[in-house]
């Protein structure tokens, strides 16, 4: 993603790298499972990562406000960082229905646009990890990955604290 200013990469790095985020305790790249993020135009982007303690899981939610950005690079974004323990079936079942996941990769529509929706999910480690990003409008044989994203999301909202910053109807 190009962004334009320094206030705007400081918030994708924030949202990109949730092991290091602020406020939150600090965790491993390596316990890193999963991460999903949605970037929509006109809404406060997020990023949903599972990250494995132990034998425990657990979930953190970063969101950027991008509507309260400043004109000024001086000012940090507005960011905010939560997470809960979630329960390891729900992360196994999800991580094994991701997997089982068939479709084209390289499969997508030739629609574009400027306004709409940025979605991606990544496994995982540093060394080979694997991403898929996809807007708003998927094809059809990319249609059960959204499905499988809105599950997933849906599963991390309903352990989280409500958000500060976005109704996600939950």
């Amino acid at each position: 993603m190009n962004f334009a200013s320094k206030h705007d990469q400081e918030a994708h790095q924030r949202l990109a790298n949730p092991e290091t985020y602020s406020g939150l305790l600090q965790r491993s790249r390596d316990q890193r499972k999963l991460m999903l993020w949605r970037y929509p135009t006109f809404e406060p982007y997020s990023s949903w990562s599972i990250f494995q303690v132990d034998h425990h899981y657990w979930v953190r939610r970063i969101e950027w406000n991008r509507s309260r950005r400043f004109p000024s690079d001086n000012v940090s974004p507005y960011t905010y960082g939560c997470e809960a323990v979630i329960a390891n079936q729900s992360v196994n079942k999800l991580l094994s229905n991701l997997s089982e996941l068939t479709f084209r990769p390289f499969q997508q529509p030739e629609l574009a646009g400027r306004d709409g929706t940025i979605y991606g999910v990544e496994v995982g480690s540093d060394w080979l990890p694997c991403r898929l990003t996809w807007w708003q409008l998927p094809s059809d044989d990319w249609q059960p990955l959204a499905d499988w994203f809105e599950r997933a999301v849906s599963e991390f909202q309903s352990v989280l604290p409500a958000s500060t910053s976005h109704d996600y109807g939950s």
